[in-house]
C-alpha cells in the first residue's frame, strides 16, 4: 500500500518535470495535473477497499465460519 502511494508521488513529479522540460508538451501539463488529482482520489479509495477486505472482512469470515453477504460488504 505504501509503495503504491510512493509510486503515485514519484510518478506525478516525474511527469510534471518531464513536461516542463519539453517546451512542446506544455499544453498537456494541465491535463496531467488533473489526471493525477483524479488518481489521488481513486488510489486511496481502492487501498481502503482492499485494506478493509484484508483486515476486516476476511478475519470476520474466518472467525464466524460464515460468508459475509456482498450487500453488507458494499455498504
Amino acid at each position: 500500500m505504501i509503495a503504491t502511494l510512493g509510486m503515485l508521488v514519484c510518478g506525478e513529479a516525474v511527469a510534471v518535470d518531464w513536461l516542463t522540460a519539453n517546451s512542446g508538451a506544455s499544453p498537456y501539463i494541465e491535463h496531467v495535473v488533473v489526471g493525477f488529482r483524479v488518481l489521488w482520489w481513486i488510489v486511496p479509495a481502492w487501498l481502503l477497499i482492499k485494506g478493509t477486505e484484508l483486515f476486516f472482512w476476511t478475519p470476520l469470515e474466518q472467525r464466524t465460519a460464515r460468508q459475509i453477504p456482498a450487500v453488507v460488504r458494499i455498504f
